[in-house]
Order: C-alpha cells, then structure tokens, then sequence
C-alpha cells in the first residue's frame, strides 16, 4: 500500500521511453535540416584533439579572413584554430572563448576587439543563430542563450532551432 504498482512502473518508463525518443527525433532532425554552411567553421575545433590547439584566435570576420591557422601550423609549428564567424560583438565572443577554454587547453587566446564597434549583445538573430546553433551543448551555450537573448520567448528558437527554420 502507498507504493508504486506494477502498472504505475510500466507507465512511467513507457513515458520516459517515449519522451527520448521524441528528443533523440527533435535533434536528429534539428541536425539533419540546419544550414550546415557555417557549421564547417566550428566541426574541426570539436573534432580536434583535447590539448591538440596552441592558440584560439577568437573574434569577427576580421579574425576569419585576417588569420591563417594552416601557415601558423606550416611556418611556425603552432597549432591554431580561429574560432569566428561574422559580426561578433563581445558578448558572443566571450562564450566561445568560454566553449573553446571548455574544450581545448590553449597556450595563449588572442581575442579580436572589432566587434565593439557593433550592437553591445548581438550582430543580429541571423548572426546570434550562426555562433549559437554550432555550440555543443553544455552549460556555456544554455548561459550565453539566457544572457544574449533578452526575450524569454525569443530564446526558444536557439534551444530548438528546427523551430526558426522549419514550421
């Protein structure tokens, strides 16, 4: 008596069951029907070895066009990964920096400071979307979604971006 029944147990798994299957299916589709253009910017830091990457350049599409990690690597023997996209103000600088540092154990982070000139949070949704969709998740993305995304409302998009680009 007051414990759980059989019947309750198996309720409670079928609906746990069900419930990860329609997570596993949410990010499988996520994943398969997002723009992947701007997802070759991030794939090769997550694929690189932990400890592989000397130094993390971070910053705008100044850093993207300006930085050449394949002539660091061939000249001067430094591993590097510029982890950029275009229009970074700060903000989003600051949690890819947090994701690279999560991932990676640089020697040094050189950081582009160009971006100060755009908006102080964000260089737009459709910017917000390329830095963000590309992030693992972990407890970075979840902060830098809460801090750079004011409206509550708004934030669901970057939780789920199937719902921004497929209705």
């Amino acid at each position: 008596p007051g414990g759980l029944g059989m019947n309750s147990i198996r309720r409670l798994l079928g609906i746990l069951c069900f419930l990860s299957g329609l997570a596993a299916l949410v990010g499988t589709l996520t994943y398969v029907t997002r723009d992947k253009t701007d997802g070759a910017l991030f794939r090769p830091f997550y694929d690189a070895p932990a400890g592989s990457i000397d130094v993390i350049f971070a910053g705008s599409s100044h850093t993207m066009c300006a930085v050449a990690p394949a002539v660091l690597a061939e000249q001067f023997g430094i591993s590097a990964y510029d982890c950029a996209s275009p229009a970074m103000p700060p903000a989003p600088i600051y949690y890819l920096t947090a994701e690279a540092l999560r991932v990676q154990s640089p020697k040094a982070v050189a950081l582009d400071v160009s971006g100060a000139m755009y908006e102080i949070k964000t260089g737009g949704p459709e910017f917000l979307h390329v830095q963000l969709d590309n992030m693992k998740w972990s407890v970075i993305k979840i902060r830098a979604i809460r801090d750079l995304i004011e409206e509550p409302d708004e934030r669901w998009e970057y939780y789920f971006p199937l719902i921004r680009f497929h209705d």
